[in-house]
Order: C-alpha cells, then structure tokens, then sequence
C-alpha cells in the first residue's frame, strides 16, 4: 500500500488542512485517481468507473438501495468499491461494505464489459 500527502508550498507556515466532507475527499480522489494506487504493478493500473452509483437493494442489512463512492478497476482484473468515511471508522462502516460485496453479481452484471472476457467467470 502506498500513502500520499498532497501539498503546496509558497514560502508559508503550513497547517493541516483535512477533509471535511466525504465529497470532497471523493472530488480529489476523482481529479488525481492514481492516488488509489495500491503497488507498483496490478494495482497501480487505477481507474475510475463510477461515482455516488446507487446499488439496488445493495443494504442487505437495511433493506435498502445503497450507494458506493467509488467504483473503480485494476488493470482490467479486479473491480473495487472505495467507501469514504470522515472520521474513525466503526463496524456499521464494515457492515455497509459488507453489504455492497454480497451484491458483487449485480455490479458484474451491470459492468461485465470491464472485466476482461477470460476472468469473467470468476472475477476478482
């Protein structure tokens, strides 16, 4: 895993300056996505599908539709669901991306023409 710190510096004093809403962490990731880049190799290949997609009946748990941040891909192999979060992260996080996992099959269905056609059958 790689980790960024983005900043600028013209001769000033500089302080942190953290995200202070999911969108606007979702926004940066969208304008610079090489930043989701997990290695030098399969995983530096990032790009981005889609943003705030709603997933049908994606909250298992909750019965409800969900919506996924991020939906990206990894050299035409893999598909990732990124789901931003302010603050300290907490299990009902976990059990939202859990959910979003078990509906795998109604993202491939819907996104089969980025899965490379030989990983099809069993993507990663």
């Amino acid at each position: 895993m790689q980790l960024y710190k983005h900043f600028t510096a013209n001769n000033i004093q500089l302080e942190p300056f953290p995200f202070r809403r999911e969108l606007s962490m979702e926004s940066y990731l969208i304008e610079n996505e090489s930043i989701l880049g997990l290695d030098n190799d399969i995983f530096s290949e990032v790009e981005i599908i889609e943003a705030e997609l709603t997933l049908k009946e994606g909250r298992k748990s909750k019965d409800t539709d969900g919506r996924i941040d991020i939906l990206a891909s990894y050299a035409q192999e893999y598909l990732a669901i990124v789901e931003l979060k302010i603050g300290q992260l907490q299990e009902t996080h976990l059990s939202q991306l859990e959910d979003y996992l078990q509906s795998k099959n109604n993202l491939l269905a819907q996104f089969s023409n980025l899965i490379e056609e030989n990983l099809r059958e069993q993507p990663k």
